[in-house]
């Protein structure tokens, strides 16, 4: 493993937890908009640092010239710290928050949103069944699936993003001897 790509990783992982401790801290992670903008966010900002570390190893290491193996090769190691280093971080901030999704659920804003997604669909449930359903959705929570949901988009577009950016940054000048 190149150290220039781990370094890159690192770097991405230490920038993705400040990005996500402030929106935690800020109590943004609750809302909608901003739970599905922090995550698209996170997984297009690993294109830039892929860029990074195949530009840095490619000049320093390759003498401006490399393979689009070795560059795909120095992605996704780039990926795979950072893949690690998020996961554990998406683990442990679910952990710390679980207090507060469970209030969330609790809540009568949470029983208001039920009211409104029931008079939108009579057909599928009824007020009654309210109580149960958010029973229901505080037992479904689970730090691995939480985990796991936010990885595999971010495996999907990473990994063919690493790809696509060793593609595009493969090659360079030819030295003639």
């Amino acid at each position: 493993m190149n150290k220039k790509a781990l370094i890159v990783g690192l770097l991405y992982s230490v920038c993705y937890i400040i990005y996500k401790l402030i929106l935690f801290l800020n109590h943004l992670t609750f809302e909608k908009f901003w739970f599905n903008f922090a995550h698209i966010i996170s997984v297009l900002a690993l294109i830039p640092f892929f860029v990074i570390s195949i530009y840095w190893i490619k000049s320093k290491d390759y003498n401006g010239t490399i393979s689009g193996k070795d560059a795909a090769r120095m992605a996704l190691t780039t990926f795979a710290v950072a893949l690690i280093l998020t996961a554990i971080y998406n683990y442990a901030e679910f952990k710390v928050s679980l207090p507060q999704q469970i209030e969330y659920y609790k809540s009568e804003t949470h029983y208001k949103t039920m009211l409104e997604l029931q008079a939108k669909n009579a057909s599928k449930f009824k007020v009654e069944q309210i109580p149960t359903i958010i029973d229901e959705q505080i037992a479904s929570l689970s730090a691995i699936k939480a985990t796991t949901g936010k990885l595999f988009s971010m495996l999907i577009l990473g990994m063919s993003g690493a790809f696509i950016c060793a593609l595009i940054m493969k090659g360079g000048k030819k030295t003639v001897i």
